[in-house]
């Protein structure tokens, strides 16, 4: 895996552009046969990953969009854009102190499902998390609060670890 931070090691805190690159090895063992007529396989992807982070003290934003396909098979790829804002946590305001409130959301271009079955079962196939389906776009989203207490510092690890 290869990563760099565009912004000096000293912004780092507060801001990182982070660009990641790996190659993975998979080994995949399917419960029945693919509709590329496969019952395991082994794959080599390569993932290519462009992240921002900016912290500020009403919050942060992130963004990350990433790329990955097949070694072996260039047609196989996946493409995607996440993106997320949280506000606080709010610390100089007593009614809202260790409040945070976020918004998130992403989407992905989908052309790598190599794994989909190629027989349904009529009575599993539309019960949920049994199959996988075809489908050539996902999107996400969510919105939420979250509260912290205690320690200022019990929260502190290096956020450089984030992946």
């Amino acid at each position: 895996m290869l990563e760099n931070n565009v912004f000096k090691y000293s912004d780092a805190d507060n801001k990182r552009l982070l660009i990641n690159y790996r190659i993975l090895y998979q080994y995949a063992a399917y419960n029945q046969r693919t509709i590329y007529n496969k019952i395991n396989d082994e794959l080599y992807k390569q993932e290519l990953r462009v992240r921002f982070c900016y912290l500020d003290d009403w919050g942060s934003f992130n963004a990350t969009a990433w790329g990955r396909s097949y070694l072996n098979r260039q047609s196989f790829f996946s493409t995607g854009i996440n993106m997320s804002v949280c506000l606080g946590p709010f610390r100089n305001s007593k009614a809202l102190k260790g409040f945070s409130f976020y918004i998130s959301g992403g989407a992905a271009y989908i052309k790598d499902q190599i794994s989909l079955t190629n027989t349904f079962d009529d009575e599993g196939y539309w019960l949920p998390n049994q199959y996988e389906l075809k489908s050539d776009f996902n999107f996400n989203g969510s919105i939420g609060i979250s509260y912290t207490f205690g320690s200022t510092s019990n929260n502190a690890v290096n956020p450089r670890f984030d992946l």
